[in-house]
């Protein structure tokens, strides 16, 4: 209360300064595993993809094409391998999922 009271009122004490430093310390054996492990699920990932070329057309992700490929029964009689040419030939169809009524295509 007395220093703040006067007008040119200083202080001196000693002071330890000390900073917090975040230091890292690499294990280079975890290292090594992960990059081997990501190494082998990018060849295994490349086996998988393998003869893309083969099918000699564009394929999609599409839920129509999926369901052709894992033949639904729904796609029983559909020739026609890309989504639009499924939709033109399946027509006007309800779709349930579960017993709810999804839509009509």
């Amino acid at each position: 209360m007395q220093a703040g009271n006067e007008t040119n009122a200083t202080k001196m004490f000693k002071v330890n300064r000390t900073q917090r430093a975040l230091i890292f310390h690499l294990n280079y054996h975890y290292l090594a595993g992960a990059l081997s492990v990501m190494l082998f699920m990018l060849i295994s990932d490349l086996f998988l993809l393998w003869g893309w070329w083969e099918l000699r057309r564009l394929v999609s992700l599409s839920p129509l094409e999926t369901a052709k490929a894992f033949k639904a029964p729904l796609m029983h009689g559909v020739h026609q391998s890309y989504a639009d040419g499924i939709l033109n030939q399946i027509g006007h169809k309800e779709l349930l999922y579960d017993g709810d009524h999804i839509f009509e295509m």
